[in-house]
């Protein structure tokens, strides 16, 4: 049997869904189909503002300024780039009703859609930008997707930001020479690396850059990524060394036709080395999704086998045995709640510190706002686009160190809630569908660290359709996180650096557009001390609410948790005891069934193993 045939089978996703979550089983089989059946390899382009992003992008596909380059005056709107026929290369607008619009390929004819100051806010409702182009790296299904820079990320966009990269086999994360990689970056690689499978690492060449600074920052940007691999526990091979690529030389020399420049730009080396992946990227996905099916056939396998063996067993005894696993379950739910009672007292015993930390920083930040006005009104700086812009410089640095004393205290919070719910323990057990509960198992101090949760989820290329799927649907089989444990630590995890990313991005530069100082020295430090104050005390109010949000959504969360602990193991007693009280000839034909089923499942992952 072949893989697709598998996934296709309702007949085999029926009978699965008896010994395993059914409704997990439905959504595994049919996001396979849709996996395996795609022609296309999503590529997401990262990295942070003034990365370098757009400008790559437009030196690798297209030779000319295509996509919008001016960071600080566009939307966070993704462009989508595919293989297209024609000889000329095809621009489309869709808007989030679905409508699409031909406009001119060029930054000229996005400019109404893309700019900030043509469609603020997105209030045209854009969805993406689609380009159809008729290039060698696109013909085999790559598409590469222009996303918002890292330090851009809002609320609004996250979401957008997040659908790409569960759908995506790969990414290209832009590094910067100087600076090199930030923390604010180094948050978003940790929360976002295991879930990009192969990442290609580019570091943007500035023409002004020297050899040593280059070669200083690619090895600083190497044993960062490295330590940020260390920390989520991934193989080496997760990171590879930055490839350095010239991209300014690149582009003059593709529009000058000077191919000895561009061979010097690097740019071809790293086309070749996406080339060669594009090859596999196949293979990637139908691997994964093979041992997927393995590791669903062989769960299977085993209960079934434990329901024949407790069909035919003394009901008695089983009534015994489930008494006594009744009582282990009760005492781990007893447990499971102190623990849980320990993190809520956690949360709102750092409260108070975390808002005395938040108002501390940003008093710091508006007092040094103020000193840099002052510097910079003294200088003759007095009004105008100028000021604005001294104005945006000033706010970026102090939103940089507010996050950079804010984040490490937030972070520890999170690390301390994954220790103290590490301590959680599973009463429902791996075997959902036996007739055994089981004897709840622990241990989860382990499972449940972020890189375990990744990695446990599977999917393609490294786990990224398969962890989000997990998330929302849950693990129904072997040492797999069900799905209330799985969202919970998620939420410890992932909430924070998402917070962060937000909080960040949401102050870097768009204080400065609501400034507009008179050509008056007094005028304009009264105003631009006024914005100031203003600034620091949305500051302070946004990081004390993201705080608030992630702490009542983690406690509604582990309520739910236990919620569905207790309701699934309630329901499992039942169907446990109702199995126990059927009449003897039932059983043994449902003990008949079960091992048939078991032979089954074992003749199709024979199959598939030596597919």
């Amino acid at each position: 049997m072949d893989l697709v045939s598998f996934y296709k089978d309702r007949e085999i996703a029926a009978t699965l869904g008896r010994y395993l979550d059914a409704k997990d089983v439905n959504f595994r089989f049919s996001k396979s189909v849709e996996d395996l059946s795609s022609s296309e390899c999503l590529i997401p382009v990262l990295g942070t503002q003034g990365a370098g992003k757009s400008t790559f992008l437009n030196a690798v596909l297209f030779g000319d300024i295509i996509l919008p380059v001016d960071a600080d005056e566009t939307t966070c709107i993704p462009t989508v780039v595919r293989y297209g026929e024609k000889a000329k290369p095809e621009a489309f607008v869709v808007m989030s009703s679905g409508e699409r619009r031909t406009v001119a390929c060029s930054q000229e004819g996005l400019r109404d859609y893309v700019h900030q100051e043509c469609n603020p806010g997105n209030q045209k409702g854009v969805s993406h930008i689609e380009i159809a182009l008729k290039h060698d790296m696109l013909k085999g299904g790559i598409v590469f997707v222009d996303l918002p820079g890292v330090g851009s990320i809002t609320a609004a966009n996250q979401k957008t930001t997040t659908e790409y990269l569960k759908k995506c086999s790969s990414a290209i994360f832009m590094l910067r020479t100087v600076p090199p990689i930030t923390q604010s970056e180094s948050v978003f690689i940790q929360g976002a690396l295991p879930l990009m499978g192969k990442v290609f690492w580019v570091q943007n060449q500035w023409t002004d850059e020297s050899k040593e600074e280059v070669t200083e920052g690619k090895e600083h940007n190497y044993r960062v990524l490295g330590k940020i691999a260390d920390v989520l526990k991934m193989p080496k091979s997760a990171i590879s060394e930055p490839d350095v690529v010239c991209v300014y030389r690149a582009f003059v020399g593709q529009s000058q036709g000077d191919a000895q420049m561009v061979e010097k730009s690097g740019i071809n080396a790293f086309r070749d080395k996406v080339l060669v992946f594009a090859k596999d990227w196949r293979k990637n996905v139908l691997d994964g999704k093979k041992a997927q099916a393995i590791e669903l056939l062989t769960a299977a396998v085993k209960i079934a086998k434990e329901r024949s063996e407790q069909l035919l067993g003394d009901a008695e005894n089983e009534r015994a045995k489930i008494a006594e696993e009744k009582k282990k379950v009760e005492e781990i739910l007893d447990a499971n709640t102190k623990v849980v009672r320990g993190a809520r007292d956690y949360l709102s015993g750092r409260e108070g510190d975390l808002r005395n930390l938040i108002a501390t920083e940003c008093q710091k930040c508006v007092e040094n706002l103020r000193n840099g006005i002052r510097e910079t009104i003294d200088q003759g700086v007095v009004g105008g686009e100028q000021l604005n812009r001294a104005f945006a410089d000033h706010v970026n640095r102090g939103s940089q160190d507010v996050f950079n004393v804010i984040q490490p205290a937030f972070l520890d919070v999170a690390n301390e809630l994954t220790r103290m719910l590490g301590n959680l323990k599973d009463c429902t057990s791996a075997v959902s569908g036996a007739i055994k509960v089981g004897t709840p198992k622990g241990g989860f101090s382990e499972k449940t660290k972020v890189h375990e949760t990744y990695k446990l989820f599977g999917g393609i290329a490294g786990g990224v359709t398969g962890f989000f799927a997990g998330v929302k649907v849950g693990a129904a089989v072997g040492t797999m996180i069900g799905g209330p444990v799985g969202t919970v630590i998620g939420t410890v995890a992932g909430a924070v650096t998402t917070m962060l990313a937000g909080v960040f991005g949401s102050f870097c530069g768009s204080q400065a557009r609501e400034i507009q100082a008179e050509n008056q020295k007094n005028t304009a430090r009264n105003e631009l001390f006024t914005a100031a104050a203003k600034y620091a005390d949305k500051l302070k109010a946004t990081y004390n609410d993201a705080y608030a949000k992630f702490a009542d959504n983690l406690q509604s969360m582990i309520r739910e948790w236990l919620k569905d602990q207790k309701d699934a193991t309630d329901d499992k007693f039942r169907k446990a005891v109702a199995a126990i009280e059927q009449p003897a000839g039932e059983k043994q034909k449902q003990s008949k069934v079960a091992l048939k089923d078991a032979e089954k499942f074992e003749k199709i992952a024979n199959e598939l193993k030596g597919a």
